[in-house]
């Protein structure tokens, strides 16, 4: 929310991969809260009916 960053694959192959790179300067009022919250998320469909999507959620902090 705070990058506002948000990126689409179209394709990707088995085995092939792809990143991403997002910045963010931590602030004062981070500072004051003590702590920064990275979230990252994805999604993929399969093309496979006998095979399940796949969701990944990433929830990382870091105390400052």
């Amino acid at each position: 929310e705070l990058t506002e960053d948000e990126w689409k694959i179209d394709s990707l192959a088995p085995g092939e991969n792809r990143s991403f790179t997002a910045e963010y300067t931590v602030t004062d009022e981070d500072v004051a809260s003590g702590s920064v919250r990275n979230v990252a998320a994805a999604k993929g469909t399969s093309p496979d009916p006998d095979k399940p999507d796949v969701t990944a959620l990433l929830n990382r902090f870091w105390d400052i």
